[in-house]
């Protein structure tokens, strides 16, 4: 839990922004083929993955990167999209596979975005860190952690490997800082209902 807590933490302290290359069109786009502020109807016309769910505020869909299965999840805040995420579903034995994934997706986006501005790696225990056969059941059992994180224009994106109970979660996500914070706004609000 520490060790989560200091990597939303980071997360926090570097959400700057990152500007994403413009598509095929020249149209500028955040995160696939969308920009910060689109509506959801909007997204849905963009996206060609395999849809699977959506609610006013969340769309769902499922398709790959890199090689990779992933789910695609774009988030929404007041009908104005603030943030796309890759969630990869491969299912590795060997849990050491998830660290390669995570080295195979940090390189793909140093070469479209530049060196990370953050490229940290976390321990909370010695007993797994001398032994690196066993890297990936630290990352299942939440002793290590990894993210990247790159800061530039309107967006940020932050690669992360984490785990907990066995359970390894890999993701990359892009957001736009204001409307996140704007989101996070509205969920307190929410809240004080309760």
């Amino acid at each position: 839990m520490k060790l989560l807590k200091t990597f939303v933490l980071c997360m926090l302290v570097f959400s700057g922004d990152v500007y994403a290359a413009g598509n095929k069109s020249g149209v500028k786009t955040n995160f696939r083929n969308t920009s910060w502020e689109m509506s959801l109807s909007r997204v849905m016309e963009r996206e060609d993955a395999m849809f699977v769910r959506k609610n006013k505020d969340y769309l769902l869909y499922k398709d790959s990167i890199l090689g990779l299965k992933t789910d695609v999840e774009y988030k929404f805040t007041k009908d104005k999209l603030y943030s796309g995420k890759y969630i990869i579903r491969e299912n590795y034995t060997n849990r050491n596979n998830y660290i390669t994934a995570y080295e195979k997706i940090k390189d793909a986006l140093a070469k479209k975005y530049g060196e990370p501005k953050t490229d940290d790696v976390f321990w909370s225990t010695e007993q797994y860190k001398d032994d690196p056969d066993s890297w990936g059941l630290a990352v299942a059992v939440g002793k290590h952690l990894r993210f990247a994180i790159w800061v530039q224009g309107d967006t940020n994106i932050v690669l992360g490997l984490t785990g907990a109970n066995l359970s390894v979660d890999l993701t990359v996500e892009y957001s736009n800082s204001e409307l996140s914070k704007l989101d996070s706004t509205i969920q307190e609000e929410d809240l004080s209902d309760l």
